[in-house]
């Protein structure tokens, strides 16, 4: 799936044009265990020269997740998941990497 992204933000070192691509998919592994995988890309474009560092910002930034989901009673799942970000910015302080490990229920009614 692509989306193309306009962002409306307050200062000429937000205003930017982005392009979003994503794909997900569960597989379901037993009767009541399924994997979901995901994965996203986000192209950023920033239309003006920063006024700190005096140069066009662009970001990629890619994300995926992998968990698994086990309905262990009627309509009730537990959810085991990890997260991870990626941005990839020509200016140095926008750079960053996050993982995230969660877990939890659902109920569903």
């Amino acid at each position: 799936m692509a989306h193309r992204c306009f962002v409306l933000s307050l200062g000429v070192n937000w205003a930017n044009d982005g392009h979003r691509f994503s794909a997900n998919m569960t597989v379901p592994l037993a009767p009541k265990v399924k994997l979901q995988l995901s994965g996203q890309a986000f192209l950023q474009e920033y239309k003006n020269t920063h006024t700190v560092f005096d140069i066009k910002r662009e970001d990629d930034i890619y994300r995926g997740s992998i968990g698994i989901t086990w309905e262990f009673y009627r309509n009730t799942d537990l959810v085991l998941q990890f997260n991870t970000t990626s941005a990839d910015s020509n200016i140095a302080i926008y750079d960053y990497d996050r993982n995230v490990y969660s877990a939890g229920i659902e109920y569903r009614f």
